[in-house]
Parts: structure tokens; sequence; C-alpha cells
């Protein structure tokens, strides 16, 4: 029995209705969350998080990419269900492990907040149970997308009900955020019944997965210690108001990076099963494509969000964050650079099995990153954390396209440059309306809706002289 085939335009509007969301919510949470816990506060949760973090990198291993790569690659669904438990039979393993040393870790060498770390336990939990690799490799996103919508929509009402002061904020914050987590993994798991038969394990079969799930998992390691580490170095080296400061500049840099990403979810499962049917070319042809999409939409949102930065954090964030902006206007080129890094991580290393290459580029930059961190935040906190962050990803992206067999670089390159032109007008437009427009909350909103008019009537306009138009609207009916 052959697996169903899902359609790649209903997906990609599933993810990215659910992504639009993602980014939406924040903004209706953040002014709450960020006057209600204050910077000391928010800076405990974000240490205690990136803490818990390192528990679950373990506990899920290389198992999300692999899981959905080997998922997407299988020919038939007796296949399907063999890969399935021979894969969470590691995964299952690792998580209680991790939890129980997680626990251990807690009661020996925590001095304080110890009650936070305790309920950071439910995103560790949430490994041993979370099978949305299964589900990325069926490319049934419908599924785990509605479920996240419901999830979400419910923790926002939360915030915005029970977080208040006086009232324990952050041990309610942690409960919404870590349970809401909970939550939205186990509600998926009464589907796997209509979708596996039971299959018994065999350690034969279990360890021919252990190697290139580890492989991955390289990667992984290195991605989570490059993205938290400079959290973990401020909260250690530094004022906790300092770690809440740029846990707000980096949450607005990564916010809009959830609609990006959503394009390589997608994208993902259809470009490894391509490839495991032989369809190399074609596959090329399609990621060159959605290359464009993906760098125009990565241009609008960091070029968008470093023209209204200052008015954003006045109104977003209230008194007391300034310090944000310095900080967001360092990390907005690093949205953009790290849209160009998933894309091609996602949509050529890895459906490629270029897995060495990618664990070589990201542990180089957690090299790198960790190098400069000392000095940096040393010297200048928070914006040296910022910049130590910057330069090493563009390591990471420069080490990443060595290999690029099929992918015209300087194309893409041009494509980039042309992209970040109109990027640049946008901002220019929306700096001089902040000069004529003396509230905030006023200048934020026209400098939002005439920015991103600008940019789409300039993108429209180079199309129409490039010819590139008809492309653009064939790639989204596909």
């Amino acid at each position: 029995m052959e697996k169903p085939k899902a359609s790649v335009a209903k997906n990609a509007v599933y993810q990215t209705i659910y992504n639009v969301l993602a980014t939406i919510t924040p903004l209706i949470t953040t002014p709450i969350i960020s006057r209600e816990l204050g910077p000391e506060k928010l800076g405990v949760f974000s240490y205690t998080l990136t803490v818990s973090n390192y528990f679950t990198i373990f506990a899920m291993l290389g198992v999300v990419n692999y899981g959905t790569r080997s998922i997407a690659e299988a020919t038939d669904s007796s296949e399907v269900s063999k890969r399935f438990w021979c894969i969470y039979a590691i995964q299952g393993f690792m998580s209680v492990v991790c939890i129980a040393l997680y626990l251990l870790y807690v009661m020996l060498f925590v001095p304080a907040n110890t009650i936070i770390f305790v309920v950071q336990t439910f995103w560790i939990l949430s490994a041993l149970f979370d099978v949305n690799w299964f589900f990325f490799g069926l490319e049934e996103f419908k599924i785990t997308v509605t479920r996240n919508i419901i999830i979400k929509f419910l923790t926002v009402i939360s915030i915005v009900l029970f977080v208040r002061k006086g009232h324990n904020p952050l041990l309610v914050y942690t409960l919404i955020m870590a349970g809401g987590n909970f939550i939205s993994v186990i509600s998926i798991l009464p589907l796997l019944k209509s979708r596996l038969i039971w299959y018994k394990p065999e350690w034969s079969d279990i360890k021919k997965h252990i190697k290139p799930i580890f492989v991955l998992f390289i990667p992984l390691l290195s991605g989570v210690l490059f993205g938290s580490m400079d959290k973990l170095m401020l909260g250690s080296m530094s004022e906790y108001e300092q770690l809440g400061y740029y846990y707000n500049a980096d949450r607005i840099i990564n916010i809009p990076l959830t609609v990006i990403s959503g394009v390589s979810t997608v994208l993902f499962p259809r470009i490894s099963a391509m490839i495991s049917q032989d369809k190399r070319e074609e596959s090329l042809v399609f990621i060159s494509r959605s290359y464009d999409i993906v760098i125009w939409m990565a241009v609008l949102l960091s070029f968008g969000i470093a023209g209204c930065a200052k008015e954003f954090v006045s109104v977003f964030f209230g008194s007391g964050y300034e310090k944000c902006v310095p900080i967001i206007y360092i990390m907005t080129p690093l949205l953009l650079i790290n849209a160009v890094c998933m894309f091609y991580r996602m949509q050529y290393l890895v459906p490629f099995h270029h897995d060495k290459l990618y664990a070589w580029a990201l542990f180089i930059g957690t090299v790198v990153n960790l190098s400069l961190n000392f000095p940096l935040i040393f010297a200048y906190k928070a914006l040296g954390a910022a910049v130590a962050t910057l330069v090493a990803q563009i390591v990471v992206m420069i080490i990443q396209f060595k290999r690029h067999e099929g992918v015209d670089i300087r194309h893409w390159l041009f494509i980039l440059v042309k992209y970040v032109i109109l990027g640049f007008c946008m901002f220019i437009v929306m700096r001089w309306l902040s000069k004529i427009i003396d509230n905030s909350m006023s200048a934020l909103m026209i400098e939002v809706l005439v920015g991103g008019l600008s940019y789409f009537l300039l993108s429209l306009l180079y199309w129409k002289i490039a010819g590139g138009l008809n492309d653009k609207i064939s790639l989204i009916r596909k």
C-alpha cells in the first residue's frame, strides 16, 4: 500500500496560516509579559528555559530532521510503520534518561528559582511524546497546524487573563508556556492509531538509525548552543536585566522567522521524496524558484523591523526597555542571514544528505560565537552578545555554501542584492515618516502600512521590468 501524497500548496497554506498566527500572537502577549514581569523576571524565565532546552535537545537528538526525512523516503505504509517504531524507540529511551538527569540537576545544583526550573520540566517531558516529525514526513500538516492553532489561542487567552502582578506572574507565565507546549504535543497522539501498525522494534533494525540520527544531532546541538549560548552566558556574566533586554530583542527578530521557516518545513519532506525518486534536476529547479520567494519575504521582514524598531519598543515593551533598540538594529541583518541559512540547510543540505557539512558549519559557528562572547559580553553586555551572534552566523552561511552542486550561487547572490536594495528604500521611507510624526503609536502604524506598501509596489515594478511576475504567480499557484 502506497503512502498518500499531500498537496504542497495546501500544506503551504496551512503552515502559513499557523506561522502568521504565531507571528501575531506575541504582538498581543509581549506588552503584557514585558510590563508584568519586568526585565529581571523575564531574564529568569529566559535563563531557566535555556537550561531546560539543553536537556530537551539531547532527548530529541536528531530525530525531527532525520525522522521527517526517513518517513518521507519510505515507499509504503508498512515501511512507514517499521521506521516510525524504530526511530521512536531511540527517542523514548533518550527522553526518559534526560528527564531523570534534569530533575537530578535541579535537586543538586539549583540554589534559586527552583520552582521555575521544575515547571520547565514540561518542555523535556514533551520530547517524550513529540511525534510531529511523523506527520511532517507524511506531509499531513493540517493535523499539526489545526491543533497548534487551538493551543496557541488558549495560551494567549491564559496569558491575558492570568499573568498579573501580585499573583506570581513569573510562575504563572512559565506554567502557561511549558504546559501549553506539553498539551499541544500529546493532543496529536490519538491520531497515530489509524496511520500505524504495531511493529516490535528489533535491535538490528534500531541500530541502523542510530548513526544517522547522531550525525544530524551534532548540528542540532550546535544550533541550540549557537542560539542559546549568548543567553546562558549573559545570565552568568551579566545582570538578568541585560538578559531581559536581549531576550526581547532576540524574540522580535525570531518571531517573523517563523513565517519563513514555514516554507522550509513544508518543502523539506517533498524535496526529500523527490530526491529519493531520482528527480534531482526537478528538485533543484523547485529549490531555486522557492528561494526567490523566501528572500523577498526575509528582506521585507528584516528591513521592516529595523525601520520601526524605535517606535515598536516604545509601544509594545513600554518604558525601561529602550536599550532593546540598538540590540535590534544589530540583530536585524541576522534575520535575513538566518533565513538564507535555514532555507539552504533544509532544502538542499539535509535532503541531499550533506549532513556532515551541515554539522561542520554549525560547529565552527558555535566555536566562533563562544570565542567572541567572552570579550564582547564582558565589554558591551547584551550589545556584545548580539555582535558575536551576527558574526558567527555569517561564518555559518559561508561554510554551508561550500557544497552547491546544481545551485547557481552567483544568481542567488544577485537576487539577494536586488531585494536588499528594495528593502533599504523601504527603510528610508519608514525612518522619514518617524521624523514627521510625533506620536509613537501613530508613527508605528503608518510606518508599517506605508513601508510595506512601498516595498510591495517597488517589487511589482521590479518584477514587471525583469519579467518575473508570472513566475511568482505560477509558483504560488503550485
